[in-house]
């Protein structure tokens, strides 16, 4: 007998690739490839001059559907088009799957969980908790707003301070509506052991969220970079978006002093990525460090997925010094596919991925000397890395995921 699962994402990677669409959408062509399993997959349309009214398929795919998306209450997370909910409730009815892996609810709603429950009592609900947004009124990202300052737990009384213009109590109703929602499934996914330890804190049982990292594309591995005679491993990069919480001031000024250490005045730093959160005072920072850096320091702009083995090739380290408590991120998967060494900020997930010493190295985030020592100690380092069998690794994933499907 064949099962089904829907995979729900916010987003479809042919609008949005980024880390939850593709890690969705991969699952999603993982499951349809396996044994005694079908898949069907799901998610709203992000360009507003694409966006419908109704549920519709996705193009001509028969197995991907677009789903009407409109306000958002974005303080509960509830969605407040009634038609999106009632075409969500029509997407279960018409598929009838066995499992509904939901990859986010930003956009569906924190109620399609329930809805899912009302419709298909016997069907199991996975949901991914992708960040802290149900933690977080700021956008999930723990970072008190006014400052960078992290944030390392919640209480109503310390959100309401983030946000005066709302009380304790409606930070406390928060808490309640949201976490009874996200209760309503019948496991939670952490991509990382820093998340659900987070989310065990604010509430959730311990036996309710299970870490499993996020099923992602498997990439080309290519060899090292070609050198020429006496170059070093001094090539880093970075991807992402150009923007504050990413780290970026601080992976530039760690260069600068990189390169007034003697033996590495040859290094080169390559960033690619569009600007993310820039404030105007940080804006202007960074036009002036690219005029005053370059050529050493190089921003070549966006950037494709058919462009991401090209350009990680091209570089010896990939460098994410990430200054908030970023979960899983997509480029750190990415570069152990593609066969590149990292070096990343000592928080959150990110601490999780490298294995230092052998995938890579840590340094304290925030702090553009200690990346700057951490580079210079990379360098020489390189043919001490050692390659992640990251095939076996996403073979191994998708068993756990099976197996919580109830497979």
């Amino acid at each position: 007998m064949t099962r089904k699962v829907l995979v729900v994402a916010h987003g479809h990677p042919d609008e949005s690739p980024t880390g939850a669409e593709l890690a969705a959408f991969e699952l999603f062509r993982a499951m349809r490839a396996a044994p005694g399993w079908t898949a069907q997959f799901a998610a709203p349309r992000v360009l507003p001059r694409l966006m419908g009214e109704r549920l519709a398929p996705w193009g001509a795919s028969a197995h991907e559907w677009e789903l009407p998306t409109g306000e958002m209450d974005v303080f509960l997370l509830s969605q407040q088009n009634l038609g999106a909910l009632d075409a969500f409730a029509e997407l279960l009815r018409i598929e009838q799957p066995d499992v509904v892996h939901m990859h986010h609810y930003i956009r569906s709603g924190i109620e399609a969980m329930a809805l899912v429950r009302r419709i298909l009592p016997r069907a199991r609900l996975i949901v991914t908790l992708h960040e802290f947004l149900a933690i977080c009124a700021n956008n999930g990202q723990m970072v008190k707003t006014g400052s960078l300052q992290l944030c390392s737990s919640s209480s109503p009384e310390a959100c309401a301070a983030c946000y005066p213009q709302r009380t304790p109590d409606e930070f406390a109703a928060r808490r309640r509506y949201v976490l009874a929602n996200l209760l309503k499934a019948d496991m939670l996914v952490a991509p990382s052991e820093f998340l659900r330890q987070r989310y065990i804190e604010w509430g959730v049982p311990a036996g309710h969220i299970v870490m499993i990292e996020n099923y992602v594309p498997l990439l080309q591995r290519v060899p090292p970079r070609p050198l020429a005679a006496g170059a070093r491993r001094a090539a880093f990069g970075f991807f992402g978006s150009i923007g504050v919480f990413k780290g970026v001031r601080t992976l530039v000024e760690a260069f600068s002093i990189l390169r007034g250490t003697l033996g590495c005045e040859d290094a080169t730093l390559t960033l690619h990525g569009v600007p993310g959160y820039m404030p105007r005072d940080f804006e202007l920072w960074f036009e002036t460090a690219m005029r005053q850096q370059a050529p050493a320091v190089r921003w070549t702009g966006r950037y494709g997925r058919d462009d991401l083995v090209r350009l990680m090739s091209d570089v010896d380290w990939i460098v994410m010094p990430s200054i908030w408590w970023e979960n899983s991120p997509l480029v750190i998967q990415e570069a152990l596919t593609i066969g590149r060494p990292l070096i990343v900020s000592d928080i959150g997930g990110m601490a999780e991925k490298v294995r230092g010493g052998l995938d890579g190295f840590t340094f304290a985030a925030g702090d553009p000397r200690a990346l700057a020592e951490t580079m210079a100690f990379a360098i020489p380092r390189f043919d001490a890395m050692r390659r992640r069998d990251m095939a076996g690794e996403l073979a191994g994933r998708l068993g756990e995921f099976i197996a919580l499907y109830g497979g």
